[in-house]
């Protein structure tokens, strides 16, 4: 019974966005992302380095819209400060989450109120 309550809050926390699919985090590569920072915002230097570093994605957003998180949500290490809005060429939003301490936590495709 044990390992059947396991495997469903496990699950459960997949689904919420609280974990990975898999257990090790996963490659993202975010050249995309920072050549449009840098054509938009060349002056931040600050925010340009911080997107090179997002590597590894640990979770993706529970919602089922595939955005990834490179700090998890609903950990202590989530403190949220500001968001940044660029835009992609096709006018789509791209919602960076700022935390507190400079790195990116996460990065929102599209009009966050329409998809949450």
């Amino acid at each position: 019974m044990r390992n059947v309550f396991n495997s469903i809050s496990k699950f459960i926390k997949r689904f919420t966005g609280r974990m990975p699919k898999k257990k090790t985090p996963c490659s993202y590569d975010p050249s995309w992302v920072v050549n449009l920072a840098e054509s938009q915002m060349p002056e931040d230097a600050e925010l340009i380095n911080e997107l090179k570093k997002c590597t590894k994605v640990v979770a993706y957003c529970g919602c089922g819209c595939g955005d990834p998180y490179f700090v998890r949500p609903h950990s202590e290490d989530w403190v949220f400060d500001h968001n940044v809005v660029l835009e992609r060429e096709d006018g789509t939003d791209v919602i960076l989450d700022v935390m507190k301490n400079g790195r990116i936590g996460g990065i929102e495709i599209g009009e966050w109120d329409k998809k949450h």
